[in-house]
């Protein structure tokens, strides 16, 4: 992963089909040379290994649904759509009653029939696996965000694909590797001026928006504080400055205020939030430690 990161993929998979031969029988090593193999667009190589990780892993706890739509990608690359539309319905039936999977099936699926030329089915698939997304919520990752921002691209839809793309930059602004995922995304579909205006404006407006929170702070005026970052929060539920900001000052308007059950309860959801997108998020013990405290003061009705 560290060659890859820095530019060296050739080697990268040269060390990855290494290690294959010496332990063919590990499921992770196999994906993760298939992984390599398609991101250098060597599709035979990586087909090969996705199909090894899927065989080995069949009756594994430890499968992974990636997997599959890997090698449906693969497949469908090398000219193969049958198959790779095969394997990628299979994820619906090996993963069953799990969203995540119906939603993976579903992009992995429109990607396949883009690349074939079927355009009204690859619009079609975009439709299910964004209703998939809208059952999934919060629980959707950053990575799944990507998948459908892909499907997109290949189905001709920049517009959705680049806002699905800033909707990850603006939750996960702070992450570098997102952001390498990001711009590696606007290379592949050559909007890569537009891909570097959006990351600029998206992380400009986060400054902007902290250094106003900031302000109202200075100023005392925590209620403008706690508007602004509740409002932030519905547009960036993911992005963890965000959520800190809004417990934060969720808190002090509280401390300040008194509380009532309604705005204990929204603080514990912001902070449950907060510990699931990092648990070792620098603010988290402290605000907790603040939460607590007000659990002990009288609600007011």
């Amino acid at each position: 992963k560290t060659l890859e990161k820095l530019g060296f993929s050739d080697k990268a998979q040269e060390i990855a089909e290494y290690v294959v031969k010496t332990a063919p029988n590990a499921m992770h090593r196999q994906k993760n040379l298939g992984d390599i193999a398609h991101k250098n667009e060597d599709y035979e190589m990586a087909t090969k290994s996705y199909k090894n990780a899927v065989k080995i892993g069949k009756f594994s706890i430890f499968k992974d649904i990636s997997t599959y739509s890997g090698l449906a990608k693969s497949l469908s690359k090398t000219d193969v759509p049958t198959a790779a539309l095969s394997v990628a319905r299979d994820i619906r039936k090996v993963f069953r009653n799990d969203t995540h999977a119906n939603f993976e099936s579903y992009t992995t699926e429109s990607i396949v029939y883009s690349d074939a030329g079927h355009e009204a089915d690859a619009i079609k698939s975009i439709g299910m696996a964004s209703n998939q997304l809208t059952l999934l919520g919060a629980d959707i990752s950053s990575r799944e965000i990507f998948d459908l921002a892909e499907a997109n691209f290949v189905a001709g839809n920049n517009e959705e694909g680049l806002r699905l793309v800033t909707e990850n930059i603006a939750n996960f602004c702070d992450d570098t590797e997102i952001i390498h995922t990001a711009e590696s995304i606007f290379k592949q579909f050559d909007v890569e001026k537009e891909g570097a205006i959006i990351i600029s404006d998206v992380k400009q407006e986060i400054a902007d928006l902290n250094n106003q929170g900031t302000s109202f702070f200075n100023d005392g005026n925590i209620e403008k504080a706690l508007d602004l970052f509740r409002s932030s929060v519905e547009k960036m539920p993911q992005n963890k400055t965000m959520n800190g900001n809004y417990a934060q000052s969720l808190i002090l308007f509280m401390q300040k205020n008194g509380t009532t059950e309604k705005q204990l309860y929204e603080c514990k959801q912001i902070l449950i939030r907060l510990n699931k997108i990092d648990p070792y998020y620098k603010k988290y013990k402290s605000l907790l430690k603040l939460y607590q405290q007000l659990l002990t003061q009288p609600v007011s009705q």
